[in-house]
């Protein structure tokens, strides 16, 4: 009837006509493969296999496998040397597996550049360091590249940016005079330098970098005074 939102089969390409008759035709054909099916499987399920005198101690089933193939049974061993190629072997006894040159539960960010599986598979939804400028390639060279990037530059700036400073002398965690001078004799201060320069409220008609320039000379004039 018209106006039935069911499954209709074999009416997916059919159009230009009423909706009686396209129904009709789907459902038609729908049930002549229906039906074409069904009798294979009865030729298949009935099939005349070898003579019952040849091989009469099998039942059906087994006879319908034997006319398939050109192999008599019961099978005879033709190499009774390769017996054995099949034997089952205990765990114990098998070659120990090659060593990984990691672990298993190392990510592949840290693995090493030259790595075949340093990837990250399809799917994967987690954080790709440095692969937003790379488009255009398959998955694996694109997160290779990009996997690649990211170990480059964390090798970076751990041996630069991120090494500590190491304690100046021997039996000491203080560090140098030369690492704590802010009074340098060469170079001025900054202008944002909001700490106390010695002096500078005395003096005038200089800028900031000039006049806190070596400014520990007042100190001395004190001092040698």
């Amino acid at each position: 009837m018209p106006g039935y939102e069911g499954y209709i089969p074999r009416t997916q390409s059919k159009y230009g006509r009423r909706y009686a008759v396209v129904t009709s035709e789907g459902l038609s054909e729908f049930e002549r493969e229906c039906l074409r099916t069904r009798t294979q499987m009865k030729k298949l399920r009935h099939r005349t296999a070898q003579p019952i005198s040849t091989i009469s101690e099998y039942s059906l089933g087994d006879r319908m496998k034997f006319h398939k193939t050109d192999y008599r049974f019961p099978l005879e061993a033709t190499r009774p040397d390769a017996s054995g190629v099949c034997k089952e072997v205990p765990v114990e006894n098998l070659p120990p597996l090659p060593e990984l040159p990691y672990s298993r539960h190392t990510p592949p960010h840290f693995m090493e550049n030259g790595d075949n599986e340093k990837y990250t598979k399809l799917g994967y939804t987690g954080h790709k360091p440095f692969l937003w400028p790379r488009f255009g390639e398959a998955n694996v060279p694109l997160t290779k590249k990009s996997m690649c990037d990211f170990t480059n530059s964390y090798q970076h700036r751990r041996n630069t940016e991120w090494v500590p400073i190491a304690p100046a002398g021997s039996g000491t965690c203080q560090p140098s005079a030369q690492v704590n001078e802010i009074y340098m004799k060469n170079i001025g201060l900054l202008p944002s330098y909001k700490g106390h320069v010695p002096g500078a409220m005395f003096r005038f008609g200089n800028t900031f970098g000039n006049d806190s320039k070596d400014a520990k000379k007042v100190l001395k004039k004190c001092y040698e005074d």
